[in-house]
């Protein structure tokens, strides 16, 4: 069951990581998390503190997009290159919350310029998505 968005105890974090040690620290729970799994609202990369394990679940959905991809704003309207990339937080790219080239969610994505259909988004290939319109 995913950690909880209040108090939380490193104790609630090796659980939902699978870490059972008595001797599990933090910074082994950080090597071990999936960044798939942080929440977005209380996260930044890299983690440094328990409190952003708030919201944390070590086996969140992945979701497979196929987008078009540009470093630059050439993904509109018709540019880029077609690639597979997978998404957390929503079943739908224009809402997800995390972007990344592992299915397993442990690496992010290149920053850069993503479309799916008209549909774009910029994500700045440390945790966060930016601007986004359409084509």
């Amino acid at each position: 069951m995913p950690v909880g968005t209040g108090t939380i105890s490193l104790l609630q974090v090796m659980t939902e990581i699978g870490l059972s040690s008595p001797n599990n620290t933090l910074v082994q729970c950080i090597n071990y998390a999936k960044l798939a799994g942080y929440n977005p609202t209380y996260f930044t990369s890299p983690a440094t503190s328990l409190l952003e394990f708030r919201g944390y679940d070590h086996t969140p959905t992945i979701y497979t997009e196929n987008l078009y991809y540009s470093a630059s704003f050439t993904v509109c309207p018709s540019g880029g290159s077609f690639i597979t990339r997978y998404t957390t937080g929503s079943s739908t790219f224009s809402s997800a919350t995390g972007l990344y080239t592992t299915i397993g969610g442990t690496t992010y994505a290149p920053a850069g310029y993503y479309r799916q259909g008209t549909f774009w988004r910029y994500w700045n290939g440390s945790g966060s998505f930016g601007s986004s319109g359409v084509c």
